[in-house]
């Protein structure tokens, strides 16, 4: 069984500089730091010929982000792919109130083009950078009553496949997908994503606590990756995926489709597995060692803080067609 989203993995320039940035996003804050060594271990795990890099975890209301700084191999140069790019594209910083969310991520290095953009779902949405060009994606939920003040939405993936991508985390996940209608022919779309002439397909697969995101831009296209990129390039990495039984939820993902660096391995406080989806993004299977359950999804403060938002969502719509 899948417990949860536990993190999404980030490779950036400088671990110092990245920790104090991310930790302005949904009350992101510190609490582990470690090294990865060039171990047989480590460089089958990762699927990297060589690897070293430095590590810190931070944990958020109802999910974490891991944050690494790679020796080896060098991640190369910041850059700034399009939102259509394909592979792990964004996360989302979600808030009742879109102008907190920038007050505290504009001092922290993090650019942002547009202003909040309407698309009259209730939300108010804006796609930011930070230093190393990873986009974020902020949205004000006004419309939200529930504690805390704001918290991590989704993350998002650009894919040439919807149907194959979102079928294939679906099943792993176990849980019914909601499609979007065609989106397309808005200038608001154009200003949210940076892009010109957007026509879109979308989809969501909602886990316990953090939400997977995807599209495929018809326009400009999204096109398949001809290789696997390595987990040390700069921008988003992997998703990892809480489990209660790691061996099974292998097998299964295995069965689905998915490649596998290797066997899970002992990690000391967790035991672990990263494996590649049928687009070539890395996904993680992890499950803590007796002792470590402090890092657990279900040691998070708000992990269900998504169903009390959809909730004030869906009052909010009913209000609105009265």
């Amino acid at each position: 069984m899948i417990k949860g989203v536990h993190h999404v993995g980030l490779s950036v320039s400088n671990l110092d500089q990245a920790v104090a940035d991310y930790g302005a996003v949904a009350g992101l804050t510190e609490i582990a730091r470690f090294t990865v060594e060039n171990t047989d271990q480590a460089r089958r795990l990762m699927g990297l010929p060589a690897v070293s890099a430095k590590v810190a975890l931070l944990k958020g209301v109802n999910a974490c982000l891991e944050l690494f700084e790679f020796a080896v191999p060098a991640p190369g140069a910041p850059s700034s792919p399009p939102v259509n790019a394909p592979g792990i594209t964004h996360v989302c910083a979600q808030g009742r109130s879109i102008d907190d969310l920038y007050a505290s991520l504009i001092p922290k290095g993090f650019s942002f083009p547009e202003s909040p953009v309407d698309l009259g779902t209730g939300f108010l949405y804006a796609y930011g950078r930070s230093r190393d060009g990873a986009v974020i994606e902020t949205e004000g939920a006004p419309f939200a009553q529930a504690d805390p003040a704001s918290w991590m939405g989704h993350v998002a993936f650009a894919t040439h496949d919807l149907k194959r991508l979102v079928g294939f985390y679906a099943a792993l996940l176990g849980v019914e997908p909601q499609f979007s209608p065609r989106l397309r022919s808005s200038e608001r779309y154009d200003r949210v994503t940076g892009l010109t002439g957007v026509d879109v397909l979308a989809a969501w697969v909602r886990g316990s606590n953090l939400a997977l995101e995807f599209w495929q831009y018809l326009s400009p296209e999204t096109v398949a990756r001809s290789d696997d990129r390595p987990v040390s390039d700069l921008g988003y990495s992997h998703v990892a995926f809480e489990v209660d039984d790691l061996e099974t939820a292998f097998a299964r993902a295995v069965e689905l489709g998915a490649r596998p660096h290797g066997p899970p391995d002992d990690l000391g406080r967790a035991r672990a597995a990263y494996l590649r989806d049928p687009d070539g993004n890395v996904l993680e299977l992890i499950t803590w060692a007796p002792g470590a359950e402090a890092l657990s999804v279900s040691a998070l403060s708000h992990p269900r803080v998504l169903e009390a938002v959809s909730r004030d969502h869906q009052t909010l719509n009913q209000k609105q067609e009265i």
